[in-house]
Parts: C-alpha cells; sequence; structure tokens
C-alpha cells in the first residue's frame, strides 16, 4: 500500500475543499506563483495520475506569460494578460465564472456517484478526469488517456465502441478489481499492462526525420535529431489522448488507422488548437510530419505492417439495420442461436453448430464462410464497403476492434466495432455480389480507370462524384431567403438546404449529428461557405479589395487585391477552364511530388504567358547568374556554396538561396507544377521534363529555366479545386502530397473525359438583411439573375474594379440569405435585391409544441398566447419562434428559457415601455414600482407642468422568477 499517494490525495482535498471552490478567485484558479488550483492539479499532484502535455487551455482560462493582447479567432481570446476559450465567455470575468461552475458540478457529481454527468462537461478531457478523480471517493480510475483506458478494458475483455462513454470505462475496470486489493497497487498493473506493450520511437523517427525531410521543413523544426524530437514533443502535446510515439510493434495497422482517423478533415476540426498550431508553421507541416509522407512511412518501413483487405458487406435484409450499425459504430451479423463464434475451433465445427440450430441438409458455405470471416479473416485496419441489395452502396468505414458477440443485443449479436467514414447513397450501374460478407481485395475491375474493384468502389463514393455528366434536377431557386421572426429556425434550415443543394444525392432525413457531419464535410471541401453581413461589412470584404500582407519571400508588408468570400465560392463553383489535354497524358500522379510555382504572377504577366507558350519554368532568383555548379542535394553545403559564390545575391534575399535550392535540386523530372496567378488561381499544370538550365540570353530577363510540358492551360481555376489549403505567397515550395487532391487530377487528366464542373456550390449569408445590400454586392447585383448567370443565353460578366479581371456568377451558386424580421422588415429591403431573391416565409410554428407540458404548463397554448398578444401590440414579425421551447424539458428549464431569451426579445421590443411586456406576461412577471414618495431634485428652471407628467410616469421591473405564474400567461 503506497500511503504517499492518500496522502497527497488528502492534502489536495485539504487545499482545495468543495466549499473553497465556491468562493475561489481568478487569481487563485491560475497563476504564475505555483500556488494555483490548475498547478495543484497537474504539477503537485502529479504522482496521482499525469495531465502534463497538451495546451493551456485545457483549463479553459489561464494566466499568460507572454503579455500580449490577441484575440486569436473566435474560438479562443485574450486581453492580454489571460487567454480563454471564447465558448466560455467574452471577459475573462464571465469565462472564469463558468469554468467555476463546470469544476464544481463536477466535483459533487463524483461525490454522488454521478460519472456519466461528467462525460456531457465541456471541459478539458483530461483534466476534467482528473478533477473527479481528486474529489471523488477512489470511484474512478486516475487513467486520463483514452487511449490507455481503452486498451486496459481491451486486456480485461470489456467490450466498447468508439462512442462508449469514459464513465464506462472507469466504471467497468472498476467493478472488476477484487475487493482485497488496494486500489493504488490495482490501477498501477493496470498501467504497466498498457505501458510495458509500447516502444518510444521518437528518437528513431528524428533521426529518419533528420535524413529524409524536405528541405522546406528545417525553417520549422531546425537541423538536429535534437530540435526535431522537440518539435514531435510539441505536436504531441495537442492530443491529450494518445502519445504519437508510444508503438506497440504487434498493433501497426491500428496505429495507422488512428492517426488518419485524428488527422482527417472532420476529427481535425475538433481539435482547434491543433489547428492553429499547424496552420501557424507553414500552413501544415506539423500535420503532414504525422502523415503518410513521413510517421506513416517510417512506421511501413520499420515495422511490420500489412495493408487493409477490402469487404463488401449486407447490413441485413434489405439493409434494414444499417442506420443503427452507423449510429452505433458496428457492423454485425444474425446466426444468433449459434452463440459466440470463438467457441469453434475451425470451419466445420461452425457449419455444424448452423446445421443443429438451423436445420437444412445444404453446405451452408455462404453461411459458415461469413461468420468464418467476421471472427477470424478480418483484421483491425480493414476497409468495409456497406451495400444494400446488388446496386446501391451504402458507405464505408475501417474495422476498430476484434470480434465479439454481444449477447445484450436483441439481434445481430456477431459485431465487430466500424468507425464509419462515410454515409449516403450510390447507385452503380453492375450487379454487385448478393453474399452477406465477401472479400474483395484481389476482383480485378472492369473500368479502365482502376486496378482493382474495390478502387472503383470506393472512388464512386469519395471523387467520382466530380465525374456525373450533370447534377439530378434541383428544385431550389437560385437565389432564396429565409425570413421570419426570433427563433423560427432560419439558420437551422440553411444546414438542410444547403445539404440538399450541394449533395443532393444525400438523405437529409436523418439524425442532426449526421447531418451536421456532411454539413461541415461540405464547408471543408469549400462547397459551402457562410458568412454575416453587417453594418461594417463592404464590397472590399465580399467581393475583393486592396488589403496589406506579409510577403513570405522577404518578409516586408506588401498590398494586395484580395479576394472575398463571393468571388472565392464563384471561382470554385466555375471549376476548370482552358485548354486540358486530357487523356494523353502519361503522368504517375500518385508516385510524384508537387510544387507551386508563380513564373512572374499577375505583376508580371508578360513573363508567365512567354513561359506557358515557350514550354519553361522560369524563376527570377538568381538573376543573370549561373548555378549550374551548385549541385549540393545537402541542405547546409548548398547554403554554404551559394553564400561562397554569390554573396551579393544572398545579402539581398535569403530566400534566393532557398528559392534556387528548391528549383535546382529539389525538384525532379516527373514532378507536377501548378502554376499560380496570385493566391486565388490556378492557371496552369506541368510535368518537368528537364533538369536546371541557365540561359544567358532570354526575351524576358528570366536565366534559370526548366522544360516542362504543358497539361493544362488557361485553367483559371481556384486552389481548393486541386489542393486542400490554400496557397501561399511564396514562389516555389513543394507540396505535402497528403493535401493534393490527387484523384481528381487524374480523373481531369489522365482519362478520356474529363470531369465536369456540375458539383453544387452553396453560399450561405446569414442576417443578410443587416448589411448595406447595394454598397456590398456592388455592380454584381445585376449578375445574380439566372439568366444572367454564366452559361446561360443571357449571361453577362463585369470587369472588376480592383482586379481588372472579368467576372461572371456560375449557374451552379446558389445564394441562402436569412433575415430577422424583428430586425427589418421585407418591404424595407433594397428593391433590387428583393427582385432577385425568392422568399420563403418561416413563421413559428406551435404545431411541433403539441401535447408538450412541463408541470402541467401546455407549451404551445403559452406561445400561442404571447404571440397573439405580440402581433396586436406590434406585428407578427416580432412574435417569439418555437424553437426556444424545443429543449425545454422541466420547470427550470422553462424558466431559463424565459430569463435568458423570451424576456430579453420583449424587453428589447418594448424599449422604453414596460408595461406592454406587462400586458404580454401579466402581473406575476411585471409590477408597477410605487412612486408615491418619489420627489425630483429641486430645479425651478424646468416647466412644472411636464414635472407634475413626469412624476406620474409609471416605471416597471421584472418580478423575482418565484412568483412566475406560466399557467396565467
Amino acid at each position: 500500500m503506497n500511503t504517499a499517494l492518500y496522502t497527497l490525495k488528502v492534502d489536495f482535498l485539504a487545499n482545495w475543499p468543495i466549499e473553497k471552490l465556491e468562493q475561489m478567485t481568478l487569481e487563485e484558479y491560475t497563476n504564475l506563483d505555483k500556488t494555483s488550483f490548475c498547478y495543484w492539479v497537474e504539477a503537485i499532484t502529479s504522482d496521482l495520475g499525469s495531465i502534463w502535455g497538451g495546451s493551456s487551455y485545457k483549463f479553459g482560462i489561464f494566466k499568460r506569460r507572454d503579455l500580449e493582447s490577441v484575440n486569436y479567432d473566435d474560438k479562443r481570446k485574450s486581453d492580454g494578460d489571460y487567454a480563454w476559450y471564447g465558448k466560455y465567455g467574452d471577459t475573462k470575468e464571465d469565462a472564469f465564472t463558468t469554468i467555476k461552475t463546470i469544476i464544481i458540478k463536477i466535483a459533487k457529481a463524483i461525490q454522488f456517484g454521478n460519472l456519466k454527468a461528467i462525460d456531457a462537461i465541456d471541459l478539458g478531457h483530461a483534466y476534467k478526469w482528473k478533477i473527479a478523480f481528486l474529489y471523488g471517493e477512489y470511484n474512478c480510475l486516475n487513467v486520463f488517456k483514452l487511449d490507455a483506458l481503452r486498451v486496459i478494458a481491451s486486456n480485461q475483455n470489456i467490450n466498447y465502441t468508439n462512442k462508449t462513454p469514459v464513465s464506462e470505462f472507469h466504471q467497468s475496470i472498476l467493478a472488476l478489481k477484487p475487493k482485497e486489493t488496494d486500489y493504488f497497487i490495482y490501477v498501477h498493473d493496470l498501467w504497466k499492462q498498457y505501458e510495458m506493450r509500447l516502444i518510444n520511437v521518437k528518437k528513431d523517427f528524428a533521426k529518419w526525420l533528420n535524413i529524409n525531410t524536405f528541405e522546406s521543413y528545417r525553417a520549422y523544426f531546425g537541423n538536429s535529431t535534437l530540435s526535431i524530437e522537440e518539435r514531435l514533443d510539441e505536436i504531441n502535446t495537442y492530443f491529450e489522448d494518445i502519445d504519437f510515439f508510444l508503438v506497440d510493434p504487434k498493433k501497426i495497422n491500428d496505429l495507422v488507422s488512428t492517426i488518419l482517423f485524428l488527422l482527417s478533415k472532420k476529427e481535425r476540426s475538433k481539435n482547434p488548437d491543433f489547428v492553429a498550431y499547424d496552420s501557424k508553421h507553414s500552413n501544415g507541416i506539423p500535420k503532414a510530419i504525422l502523415g503518410k509522407n513521413n510517421y506513416i512511412k517510417f512506421l511501413k518501413e520499420q515495422y511490420d505492417y500489412t495493408p487493409p483487405n477490402y469487404w463488401l458487406y449486407a447490413p441485413g435484409n434489405n439493409a434494414e439495420h444499417w442506420d443503427a450499425f452507423y449510429k452505433n459504430g458496428i457492423m454485425a451479423l444474425g446466426w444468433d442461436e449459434i452463440g459466440d463464434l470463438t467457441q469453434y475451433s475451425s470451419r466445420d465445427a461452425i457449419k455444424e453448430a448452423l446445421i443443429n440450430s438451423y436445420g437444412g441438409d445444404t453446405d451452408k458455405r455462404n453461411d459458415v464462410t461469413a461468420n468464418d470471416d467476421l471472427a477470424n479473416k478480418i483484421k483491425i485496419g480493414d476497409v468495409i464497403i456497406s451495400k444494400n441489395g446488388r446496386n446501391v452502396l451504402l458507405g464505408y468505414g475501417t474495422v476498430s476492434s476484434n470480434y465479439f458477440f454481444d449477447d445484450h443485443r436483441e439481434g445481430y449479436k456477431h459485431c465487430r466495432k466500424v468507425d464509419w467514414k462515410l454515409k449516403g447513397r450510390w447507385e452503380v450501374s453492375h450487379n454487385m455480389i448478393t453474399k452477406t460478407l465477401t472479400d474483395i481485395t484481389t476482383y480485378n475491375s472492369e473500368s479502365s480507370n482502376h486496378e482493382f474493384y474495390y478502387q472503383y468502389l470506393m472512388s464512386t463514393m469519395n471523387e467520382e462524384k466530380t465525374e456525373r455528366s450533370a447534377l439530378p434536377v434541383i428544385k431550389f431557386p437560385l437565389n432564396q431567403i429565409f425570413y421570419g421572426p426570433p427563433g423560427t429556425g432560419k439558420t437551422y434550415n440553411t444546414i438542410n438546404t444547403a445539404i440538399a443543394i450541394a449533395n443532393p444525392e444525400f438523405d437529409v432525413n436523418q439524425d442532426r449529428t449526421i447531418l451536421k457531419n456532411e454539413y461541415n464535410r461540405l464547408v471543408q471541401d469549400g462547397q459551402v461557405m457562410f458568412t454575416t453581413f453587417h453594418q461594417s461589412m463592404s464590397y472590399e470584404d465580399f467581393v475583393e479589395g486592396i488589403k496589406p500582407v506579409l510577403n513570405q519571400n522577404d518578409k516586408n508588408i506588401a498590398y494586395e487585391i484580395q479576394e472575398g468570400v463571393f468571388k472565392i465560392i464563384s471561382n470554385r463553383a466555375k471549376g476548370v477552364q482552358g485548354d486540358i489535354k486530357s487523356g494523353s497524358v502519361n503522368v504517375d500522379f500518385r508516385n510524384c511530388n508537387y510544387f507551386k510555382m508563380s513564373i512572374g504572377g499577375k505583376n508580371r504577366k508578360d513573363v508567365h504567358d512567354w513561359c506557358i507558350a515557350n514550354n519553361k519554368v522560369g524563376l527570377g532568383y538568381g538573376e543573370n547568374n549561373d548555378l549550374s555548379s551548385l549541385r549540393s542535394k545537402d541542405w547546409n553545403t548548398y547554403k554554404k556554396d551559394f553564400i561562397a559564390k554569390f554573396p551579393d545575391l544572398a545579402e539581398q534575399t535569403t530566400y534566393s538561396i532557398t528559392a534556387t535550392h528548391r528549383f535546382i535540386n529539389t525538384m525532379k523530372k516527373g514532378d507536377v507544377v501548378l502554376v499560380s496567378l496570385g493566391n486565388h488561381i490556378i492557371d496552369a499544370i506541368g510535368v518537368i521534363k528537364g533538369d536546371y538550365e541557365y540561359v544567358e540570353s532570354s526575351d524576358i530577363k528570366y536565366h534559370q529555366f526548366r522544360d516542362v510540358e504543358w497539361i493544362a492551360t488557361g485553367v483559371d481555376a481556384n486552389p481548393s479545386v486541386f489542393v486542400e489549403k490554400g496557397i501561399s505567397q511564396q514562389t516555389i515550395y513543394q507540396f505535402d502530397n497528403d493535401d493534393i487532391k490527387i484523384y481528381y487530377l487524374e480523373s481531369l487528366l489522365s482519362n478520356k473525359t474529363k470531369p465536369s464542373n456540375h458539383l453544387n456550390y452553396v453560399l450561405i449569408i446569414d442576417e443578410i438583411n443587416r448589411g448595406n445590400v447595394s454598397g456590398i454586392f456592388g455592380e454584381l447585383i445585376t449578375l445574380l439573375e439566372s439568366d444572367k448567370r454564366k452559361g446561360n443565353k443571357e449571361s453577362l460578366s463585369l470587369t472588376l474594379p480592383y482586379s481588372k479581371e472579368s467576372f461572371s456568377v456560375p449557374k451552379n451558386l446558389f445564394i441562402i440569405g436569412t433575415m430577422n424580421t424583428a430586425d427589418k422588415s421585407v418591404e424595407a429591403l433594397d428593391s433590387a435585391l428583393r427582385r432577385r431573391f425568392e422568399f420563403k416565409e418561416m413563421a413559428p410554428r406551435p404545431d411541433l409544441l403539441d401535447g408538450v407540458t412541463v408541470d402541467g404548463i401546455d407549451l404551445k397554448e403559452l406561445m400561442n398566447n404571447i404571440n397573439s398578444r405580440i402581433e396586436k401590440l406590434i406585428d407578427k414579425d416580432h412574435c417569439i419562434g418555437h424553437s426556444y421551447f424545443l429543449k425545454v424539458k422541466d420547470l427550470e428549464g422553462l424558466k431559463s428559457c424565459f430569463r435568458n431569451n423570451v424576456i430579453p426579445l420583449l424587453e428589447e421590443y418594448f424599449y422604453g415601455d414596460f408595461g406592454k411586456l406587462g400586458l404580454v406576461l401579466g402581473g406575476s412577471f411585471v409590477e408597477k414600482v410605487p412612486t408615491s414618495n418619489f420627489s425630483f431634485s429641486s430645479f425651478n428652471d424646468y416647466d412644472g407642468d411636464v414635472i407634475s407628467d413626469l412624476k406620474e410616469r409609471p416605471i416597471y421591473i421584472i418580478r423575482d422568477e418565484q412568483f412566475w405564474d406560466f399557467k396565467a400567461i
């Protein structure tokens, strides 16, 4: 028994009892003196379980060491002394009050044994469970990594899914502790089981990176193994639930799957601190280090990695269980009567059990194979492709657990956990296999575009949608505005509508979480963009304007024309233009490197055009100097030689060294170059065909060249068509292959038919009536009309005032606006806008509250009574929406609804006349303040009659909640 650990926990509670939490100040919670609550939880009690690492934002709010006042983004705020998550409050005081309330809630929940309540609390994962342990009666584990809990659960034969709450891990694992075993000894042994199987590969990976890295990464992690290790530690801190570099050699497939899962767009969006860190460092190097070309490649080289197999799977007759399996993160088979499959040692034993349970004299070959494959052949990391019948694909996911028999299920008890990645409905033109479960890994594809059958199916569900010859008929207007009073679901419904437009084959009648995931995917893919109009919004923000930027090459401030949200999404919707050499190109897009280059750019369009015409890529850096002697591929050697031979060039800008090294030595024949015109247009794509060449005399005063075969010119496409992230101003740099949409390039440039530009795009403009619409849209308001859209008979284009570019609005761009009629009526909108938009009224929906009562109060009747009075006193545009009442579950929730939503709205509506508020809610909510003893200060120069009138003016106040009578409304 380790008495020191028990004593340490007692010491913590002596210093920080729950009673003290009630009175705790912000300075006591977080300071730099090593006496704060945060320091106790993280450092002083670290022997009771470590939560080191991760961002300090895990504490919700923290005292800063660098006194810099920055509001980083909408999610993170700072006043210079403190930084905090904006979701907790706009000010440090509000944020701390919220966090203190949360901590008290955690402490009380664990003391009452309500671990489930802690799952739902929004605070740093490891931090909140450490607090729970410290205030609990040893009723949760002092293990705070989710990865460790899952490993321990597996070792204890505890079944779980990807959605199993953390509280269940704690309770299930502790339930197995023998009564006579000491708590800390029990947990220590479990932790050792987790720890002993792991090898720390951080140092080996750092060495590997130092040898194999891209030179462009050096600015981020330096030139020594030690400096690389420090950066790897930094990256690791942003992931609380896993240590990337602690590796189980027997489960490399699991680790690779986990890394790919955590780096997926959907999961990255849940980790805003890492996203911000990743973006800060050359826009994606940390993510790239963990990705396929670096850490995953290292793991595959060092350990036994087997690529996944691909399985075609039917989730029940007519896919009747698909929705449930997707929601629960499993795949499952029936044949429950034969019990747990692990009891059978062979296929023959399974066959015998099937005959005994279900009868029949057939060989049951397919049934035996399905059960044997599920239990014994499928491995973690394999890909499951779900289907319905012979012609419909439903989605896919990766297997994340071994086989288990779940006797708690009513049916389909033979299970494996699956991390489902995609859900939808895709028809295929051929008949698929009818068997329940089939390994299709080695099946060849009949499509000339794919070697294997599974590649064809995966591409059908993923990028193949860009190859549709035409979209399904869209029943939505190109321009529409949802209008109505507050709380009627205007913004809520834009999500459903945007999905229906951008992905017509997606079923919008699904769980809200699934819809949000699909919406987030469309936003991340650039098909949907969201903006809000406000009084300060201008044409320069919305279309294009001149903005200051930091030049990445020389770090000087420059001014450039930057595109606004409307021009960006219009260019995305426009797709790919120009001369595309589709079907005549022999390029291995999956095994080449990709470079971004500016060959003159917008400022030297003559250079750009000359290079295109002469099949060259040219570099201005190096000036009229022959760099042929600089052939060292080692960055440090090249840099040293460059400075020695061309000191004047190096002194002008050190970027000349970087740019020329990339152009001469990093770029190889066969690599693909994307040529930009500014930061928002890819204008040409080429394949490098020649080595570096110095030309002493040329028509354009450039002297550094390489031969290129142009495979697409005049493309005029937004970079997001080809690249997952924005491009920077640097003249030349190498992309990470993970960021390139390789399949799209293949379909565009390798196939006989190029992808059409028929994806639909959606721009959502929230609060469209709050902006100066005529000023924001400017002359482009005309181009919104359907017949004026690009590609239609009456199409128009205009010359933009700053860039002087010809601009038109594509016919596949849909605009959805929302407007709150309590702010401004439809009639008050700009008439030019009204003519070009269709209006859909979003009125209050009392029918959604049918039969909903709280403590005997009929919510439908309550809302109707309020709205009928508002309509009489003002108009219907100021009614109260149904959404405020939909989440009310009890009387306290109803009071909260009135306190935080209904009453503030009415106060705004009846500003200066609270008596009308009383006419709506009644005397239990509003009372008149007695004024019989009231007097003004003596002032004889004011009109006496007016003073008398003012004395008689009634004053009303909102009564205390204890007097509120909802039934009397």
